[in-house]
């Protein structure tokens, strides 16, 4: 089955899967996308919404479950580790870069870049988002806390930049995202 998911403004939702996320989970998720298959016959607007949430919430499972290791690692290079142990730490600090992490470390920004990459897919940056975003659907969902006041709390020193890296990974921003959370989109 091929179907093409879009949220309001008609873009794709499923763009993030195939790469990073990797398949499609199976069992009541495939039951849910067969139910929306039928319900695009009889009601696209409906189907539509339906299945913007269930992509979204889609998404922020597979978000809240991490970031994994490739499942064939390099060399296992343990400063990769240390790097990531420090991240789990400390990603609620803003004044967490990847400079600070390469002088834990004792090696260069650039070297950590490279051994980084090559032990998990990701840059540091990318996995430092993505703990910070896991972070962040988290407290969407269970705090009133402002958007200005979930970005600080995850590490974000300009909300502005919270919203820009939201919107890119989920195609909605954040306040949309609570909404939709609650049932009101």
């Amino acid at each position: 089955m091929h179907c093409q998911v879009h949220d309001r403004w008609r873009r794709s939702l499923l763009h993030g899967f195939s790469s990073f996320y990797g398949k499609l989970p199976s069992g009541a998720d495939l039951r849910t996308l067969g139910e929306l298959s039928a319900l695009m016959e009889g009601d696209p607007e409906c189907a539509r919404v339906r299945g913007t949430g269930f992509v979204r919430e889609l998404l922020a499972h597979q978000t809240s479950r991490g970031l994994t290791f490739r499942s064939h690692p390099s060399s296992g290079d343990e400063r990769v580790g240390v790097v990531i142990h420090e991240m789990e730490k400390h990603f609620r600090s803003p004044n967490l870069s990847v400079e600070s992490l390469a002088d834990d470390v004792r090696i260069t920004p650039v070297h950590l870049r490279k051994i980084f990459r090559k032990e998990t897919g990701h840059s540091p940056r990318q996995y430092l988002n993505a703990m910070r975003l896991r972070e962040s659907v988290l407290m969407l969902r269970a705090s009133s806390a402002s958007i200005k006041e979930v970005a600080a709390a995850c590490g974000y020193a300009s909300d502005h930049y919270f919203h820009l890296i939201f919107r890119r990974k989920y195609d909605c921003t954040p306040t949309e995202f609570r909404n939709h959370s609650h049932g009101q989109l």
